[in-house]
């Protein structure tokens, strides 16, 4: 079963670009890999020398692009280079857990022909020897294996966008799927996300605690958008879809209140209009039913980060409130 793992780097250090293709060298089926590294425009590191380190073991591509594009850009370059079935997305700073990492995730395509996603644990790397296990996430796309097939049919590719381009693909690969049981999971250790304070989402001052929430936003637009061209966007589980993203960006705004500037905020408010707007339709179905109450009450868990550490200044009705009014005003009336 050969595999595609597609790495995006820009100014990766020699030391993380080393940990990470040496996770990749160590894994049982070495032989069915086919690693991409798309060099998204770096200025200051040469990775060449840690890659060409690696090419007598490694089956390696190094595509290096003239200038930065994003990593939403880069990873789709990655994913038009490859061929194989099945696909592999792995940061640069990141590694895989141990040696029976894709092994373990490649298990489910074995034993079921219908499957099309599966989806491992991995470790978030807090601080030191801190780790927090995630299962059954799918906001992230590394601790999974694609099969190319079905990204190819329903023409799935990445947002191009800087940030948390994530979220849009792996929504709308879940909308495109519309099937549980097509999709398999494995509670074994697969990925770790190391804590490497340079990466985008780390940095306190960096791009994306600037603008890593509102891309959030932009992208349940763009999975909106998308699903509307593949004609899935009136399913019940679309629908369903887009009111989670929906208490999702409440429960980011409650996270952002008082903590970011007007000038930022009034950024963030302009796109949950705009997003507002797209499921205000699927909202009036489920705002008075139990359903919309099971899915507030879901999304407190989910967002226990958040939850936890900030008392919202407004209530989730108040701040829906909020957005009626300014469509209506939007609208005349």
């Amino acid at each position: 079963m050969k595999c595609d793992i597609i790495v995006p780097i820009y100014n990766t250090s020699d030391e993380l670009l080393t940990r990470c293709l040496s996770s990749i060298a160590m894994q049982t089926v070495i032989k069915d890999i086919h690693v991409i590294i798309v060099d998204d425009g770096s200025t200051e590191i040469d990775s060449s020398n840690v890659i060409n380190s690696f090419s007598d073991i490694i089956d390696i591509e190094y595509i290096r692009l003239e200038q930065n594009v994003g990593v939403g850009k880069a990873r789709n370059i990655g994913l038009n280079c490859g061929t194989n079935e099945y696909i592999l997305f792995c940061d640069s700073d990141d590694s895989y857990s141990s040696a029976f990492s894709v092994e373990n995730l490649l298990q489910p395509f074995k034993e079921d022909d219908s499957t099309l996603l599966t989806m491992g644990a991995f470790l978030e790397q807090l601080d030191g020897i801190k780790f927090k296990k995630h299962q059954y996430n799918l906001t992230w796309v590394f601790a999974k294996i694609y099969r190319r097939s079905f990204l190819e049919k329903w023409n799935i590719q990445f947002p191009e966008m800087r940030a948390n381009e994530d979220v849009g693909f792996n929504l709308l690969v879940w909308a495109c799927i519309n099937d549980v049981n097509r999709i398999k999971y494995t509670d074994d250790v697969v990925h770790m996300w190391h804590n490497n304070q340079n990466s985008i989402t780390r940095q306190e001052d960096g791009e994306f605690k600037k603008v890593g929430m509102i891309e959030f936003v932009k992208s349940y637009i763009w999975m909106c958008e998308e699903k509307k061209k593949r004609g899935i966007y009136d399913t019940e589980f679309s629908k369903q879809q887009n009111i989670n993203s929906l208490l999702m960006v409440y429960w980011y705004y409650v996270s952002m209140t008082n903590r970011v500037s007007d000038e930022l905020m009034a950024q963030y408010n302009k796109y949950c209009y705009e997003f507002y707007d797209l499921v205000v339709d699927d909202l009036t179905e489920l705002v008075n039913s139990k359903q919309f109450e099971k899915s507030y009450l879901d999304s407190l868990i989910k967002c226990s980060d958040i939850t936890q550490n900030f008392i919202p200044l407004k209530s989730i009705y108040d701040w829906l409130f909020t957005f009626e009014k300014h469509r209506n005003i939007k609208k005349g009336g």
